[in-house]
């Protein structure tokens, strides 16, 4: 389930749903990450054996062509590991895509915490870039910088507002597990201050670092609690949730 901070028109709606047309590739550009979030799936943050750019170049070449062949859109999201640590990498496959015949748009998933007013200036200027998405896992300093590390709120609002006030499209993804279930109201509210235009939450799954969280996994019955939490707690801001 996802919540926009901003009322949307039914053809929005429809564009968002069709989205599933699309075939979908979320691409790790890197597994080098500047944060160590407790709920994370990775098990280690290095690459020694990342793709070079010339193989990512040749890897977009064969995404590219299974779409012509399967005669399909395809949608992306360029992540991480923290995708800003291979800035070059990051925005020449960000060129390639807005250039390419069969992407319809894609997403950036970053912690934020890299991006400064030059990069900010270079993703303006992408023409299929649909929105970044940044994490929060709390509506407080305390419960969000307990998981994603001290000062990590702060630095997370920040960037949400150079976004915001840059004209462009975010979203906020939060993590549900048993410590942060309850907030969900409150970071509906806070991110709609924020001006968030999305917010998306999806259960803690114990993978990777996140094993060691295994116990505050919600039981099957959880999860559903908590959307229907979203679902009235978006109301009374005008948030569309679906």
């Amino acid at each position: 389930m996802e919540f926009t901070a901003a009322a949307k028109s039914p053809d929005d709606r429809a564009v968002e749903f069709a989205a599933t047309e699309d075939f979908y590739f979320q691409w790790h550009l890197t597994e080098k990450c500047n944060r160590r979030c407790g709920h994370c799936y990775h098990v280690s943050y290095q690459s020694s054996g990342e793709y070079s750019l010339e193989q990512l170049e040749a890897s977009l070449d064969a995404m590219e062509e299974a779409l012509r062949a399967w005669q399909r859109k395809g949608s992306f999201s360029l992540t991480g590991g923290e995708p800003f640590l291979r800035r070059q990498e990051l925005f020449r496959m960000m060129d390639r895509l807005d250039l390419s015949d069969v992407v319809a748009y894609y997403d950036i998933l970053t912690n934020g915490s890299l991006i400064c007013d030059k990069d900010i200036r270079r993703l303006k200027g992408a023409s299929k870039l649909r929105r970044i998405q940044l994490s929060l896992e709390g509506a407080t300093a305390g419960e969000n910088d307990l998981i994603r590390g001290d000062g990590d709120y702060a630095c997370t609002l920040r960037a949400i507002d150079l976004l915001k006030d840059a004209g462009l499209e975010v979203s906020v993804m939060a993590t549900i597990t048993r410590r942060n279930m309850d907030s969900i109201s409150a970071m509906v509210e806070l991110l709609a201050a924020h001006r968030v235009d999305a917010f998306a939450v999806e259960r803690h799954i114990p993978e990777g670092t996140g094993r060691a969280m295994r116990d505050l996994s919600l039981s099957p019955e959880k999860p559903a609690k908590s959307l229907n939490w979203c679902t009235v707690s978006a109301s009374p801001n005008g948030v569309f949730g679906y």
